[in-house]
């Protein structure tokens, strides 16, 4: 019963009028697939969803098994790769809730996640459809592994500082010098090099926290390079009560 060499002892018969004998399983794994290839490419975030042709990045879905429908010649109409179609209309809708839906990319054997949006509920802005769309994008799950990435980082470099002798600004200075260090405002720049610079814009700013001494307040603004969307404005990233010595 073993169809290959090197698998288990199991062989799955999917033939049938209708597909109640597929084995379904959670997108969330195909999507911690690709958040995992974008990574081991880039080591970044930001190419986690959309399909560009051609090309195996983004949030196209490769190898799931393939079962295409009975045509002459073979192989011509691929059954969809999800167990719902999800319109347009309704991946927004979901994506507005929170959800990531995964979408079949129509006579291929491939899915697609076009949207990550994450549980935080962006504000909305009465008077301001600009800050209103900026916090829309900041919301989204791409962005925030990207700048959360960052922000790791920065916590260790500053708590490496614990106990030292040294201003704010000698500590703003020394991490804005190595945040330049990932940042170039080319729009035009290769794939390859936004990996290598993945920021097109960045500052940091630190300040002393009145009647605490030695403990400081740290303000991060990155603007990342947008490959699907335009970010008019900066993310920020406060930390609190930061202590570097007294």
């Amino acid at each position: 019963f073993r169809s290959n060499p090197f698998g288990f002892r199991f062989r799955e018969e999917v033939e049938g009028p209708n597909r109640d004998r597929f084995l379904w399983g959670s997108a969330a794994w195909a999507f911690g697939a690709i958040v995992c290839r974008a990574f081991a490419a880039s080591a970044w975030f930001a190419d986690i969803r959309g399909v560009q042709r051609g090309v195996d990045s983004g949030g196209l879905v490769t190898g799931l098994p393939s079962h295409p429908f009975h045509t002459d010649p073979a192989g011509t109409a691929e059954r969809s790769s999800v167990e719902v179609q999800v319109s347009e209309a309704r991946e927004a809708e979901l994506c507005e809730q929170g959800f990531i839906p995964l979408s079949h990319c129509k006579d291929t054997p491939y899915s697609a996640f076009y949207a990550n949006g994450s549980v935080n509920e962006p504000e909305k802005f009465a008077n301001d459809e600009l800050a209103t769309a900026n916090a829309r994008l900041s919301a989204m799950l791409q962005y925030v592994l990207c700048c959360s990435r960052i922000a790791h980082y920065l916590k260790v470099k500053v708590r490496d500082r614990i106990g030292s002798q040294v201003s704010a600004r000698q500590i703003e200075d020394e991490l804005v010098s190595w945040i330049h260090g990932y940042v170039t405002p080319d729009d035009r720049a290769s794939p390859d090099m936004k990996a290598r610079y993945p920021l097109r814009d960045a500052r940091i700013q630190i300040e002393e926290i009145p009647g605490r001494p030695g403990q400081y307040d740290m303000t991060m603004f990155l603007q990342p390079h947008f490959q699907l969307d335009q970010l008019s404005s900066t993310i920020s990233f406060v930390a609190s009560r930061v202590e570097l010595g007294i």
